[in-house]
């Protein structure tokens, strides 16, 4: 691998860093969004947000054949705080729904609880 490349490499994976450690939970992807159309506006022919709040954009080719879609999630599992008990103990409630499918995914998983006051992080 030539110098090059591995600054290449160190480029994409300081990107990818970068945009997955913004909070992003469903119905409050709009920071990942806006952060998304730094990275892409000047080298996209084209961009916008729809209905949903998904973000589209277009980079065009030399050619139809050649067209390529990419798709991407722009939200994370996120919880909702319910109640927290005198011992400490936190009820939560889920937003989106992937873990009523599969519950056993976030066992014993550190995550963390934010709002504009306070980041605390714990184990489920």
């Amino acid at each position: 691998m030539g110098k090059k490349d591995l600054e290449y490499e160190n480029l994409i994976v300081e990107r990818q860093k970068r945009l997955t450690e913004i909070l992003g939970v469903s119905g409050f992807e709009d920071k990942v969004v806006s952060a998304i159309i730094e990275e892409i506006k000047d080298v996209v022919d084209e961009y916008w947000i729809n209905s949903n709040g998904s973000l589209l954009a277009v980079m065009k080719g030399k050619d139809e054949q050649s067209a390529v879609l990419l798709d991407a999630h722009t939200d994370e599992i996120g919880f909702i705080i319910s109640h927290i008990t005198d011992k400490g103990f936190a009820y939560f409630t889920l937003l989106g729904g992937f873990l009523r499918r599969y519950p056993w995914y976030i066992s014993s998983s550190g995550i963390f609880a934010c709002d504009s006051h306070f980041y605390v992080e714990f184990l489920i």
